[in-house]
């Protein structure tokens, strides 16, 4: 069997690439209607991840190359970049800066547990 030339493979490689881009970007939304929302959080759904290949860490404090995208689905943030690059809410509601910048004062929510029913508190933030 003949070994294709570099350029080739490359090629391939980039037609794989963006059909996959497009298969992916034309994927449906489940409703029909991509705007459309999905109504109240579910506190007892079961959230699935797969992968093409086997995941090498799901520890936060110790991500793998490749495994930020799914740390994100599974794990929350005390605050988040939105799509024009603000920083907004996530488990801390706001925060302020000490004037002298010596530290930041997270004021966060007192609606979140964890799987297990340990609710999310500043000591949960401190340990992690």
């Amino acid at each position: 069997m003949s070994r294709l030339p570099r350029r080739r493979r490359l090629a391939v490689a980039a037609s794989l690439l963006a059909a996959t881009l497009v298969v992916g970007a034309c994927s449906a939304t489940g409703t029909g209607d991509p705007g459309a929302t999905t109504g109240e959080i579910d506190p007892d759904a079961v959230l699935r991840v797969s992968a093409s290949s086997p995941f090498q860490n799901l520890d936060p404090a110790q991500p793998a190359p490749g495994g930020y995208p799914y740390l994100t689905l599974i794990y929350d943030r005390l605050t988040m970049v939105d799509s024009t690059d603000q920083v907004v809410p996530g488990l801390a509601k706001k925060w302020t800066y000490a004037q002298d910048g010596s530290h930041l004062e997270l004021a966060l929510r007192d609606d979140v547990k964890f799987h297990d029913g340990t609710p999310f508190d500043a000591n949960a933030v401190k340990v992690n």
